[in-house]
């Protein structure tokens, strides 16, 4: 037979349960302190380790969270890729056979293994699940005037999930940026597509100038989930 010691403390219930538990206000405490009201805390000592917060779920249980995990999971976007082209690449015209030419991209700054794989051909391989806001920026050269340039997100199949069609009245050192958030499933695969109308161009992958050069064909991914 389990016997509960009760303890009243003016308006308020302190029961103590054969199992342990302690309850306030409650006469069948389900963890070690159950309180059913307001909870006051007067003094907490300040720690230089890993930081926790306490959060209460759906049954208004106590549990931590450690921030670290917190700002680096789906509470906080993070940068997970950051993958450049640096020589320049020849697009040969792809426009009699419809095709979409997929654009190699060289040099890995920043890519994050546990959300994503990248392959030299360019493809990306999805291993978590979530939205992902990708930034393409394309610098050209040596393409025909007013000719329709597609550039976008492509997936294993080379098909569009994501585009924009874009002209110049000028021949070279142009550039254009396509800025777009897909949700992806784990095992999905997407790399960058390009594809002219008609005509020769040259992918640059750095531009110079008499003040300089950097890089100016490069993708940006971001995953929020």
């Amino acid at each position: 037979m389990k016997k509960k010691l009760l303890i009243i403390v003016g308006a308020s219930q302190i029961v103590f349960s054969q199992t342990g538990n302690v309850g306030i206000n409650t006469t069948s405490p389900t963890n070690n302190l159950d309180v059913n009201g307001n909870t006051r805390i007067r003094k907490i000592e300040e720690i230089s380790s890993t930081n926790y917060l306490l959060v209460p779920n759906k049954d208004g249980v106590i549990n931590k969270i450690s921030v670290d995990n917190m700002t680096s999971s789906a509470f906080m976007p993070r940068v997970v890729g950051l993958v450049r082209r640096t020589t320049n690449f020849s697009y040969n015209d792809a426009g009699s056979s419809n095709e979409i030419t997929l654009l190699p991209l060289d040099e890995v700054v920043v890519l994050n293994n546990q959300s994503l794989t990248y392959a030299n051909n360019g493809i990306f391989t999805v291993k978590e699940s979530g939205l992902y806001q990708i930034t393409f920026q394309l610098g050209l050269n040596d393409f025909p005037l007013d000719t329709d340039i597609i550039m976008g997100i492509v997936n294993g199949n080379r098909q569009w999930i994501g585009r924009a069609t874009f002209s110049y009245p000028k021949s070279s050192r142009q550039f254009h940026n396509y800025v777009t958030t897909l949700k992806f499933n784990a095992g999905d695969s997407f790399a960058m597509g390009i594809y002219s109308s008609g005509g020769n161009m040259t992918i640059q992958g750095n531009q110079s100038g008499s003040t300089g050069s950097g890089n100016i064909t490069n993708v940006n991914i971001i995953r929020y989930q």
